[in-house]
């Protein structure tokens, strides 16, 4: 399961020729697809493992977060609504 959210970010163009230097970019709207991967409880206690990948992106980025889990129901659909709101 994903969800998308539009987000405003300011880019970073790097010059691994130039040793690595780097450049701010203008800001750039994108949809960007959130995907939870995996989810790791204890009790109540869960962590939730995720992919970020912008629309037209090379690579995607990998996040880690933590939430409550309710014991009932799917915790990854809980782990995609936790990560959600806390990105709204």
């Amino acid at each position: 399961m994903s969800f998308t959210l539009q987000k405003t970010v300011t880019p970073v163009k790097t010059y691994p020729s130039l040793l690595g230097a780097a450049i701010n970019g203008e800001e750039e709207s994108h949809a960007v697809v959130y995907s939870v991967t995996s989810v790791s409880l204890s009790g109540n206690h869960a962590y939730a493992e995720y992919t970020v990948t912008p629309e037209g992106a090379s690579f995607s980025g990998n996040g880690v977060f933590e939430f409550t889990y309710s014991g009932e129901g799917n915790p990854t659909e809980e782990a995609e609504e936790a990560l959600k709101a806390s990105l709204s």
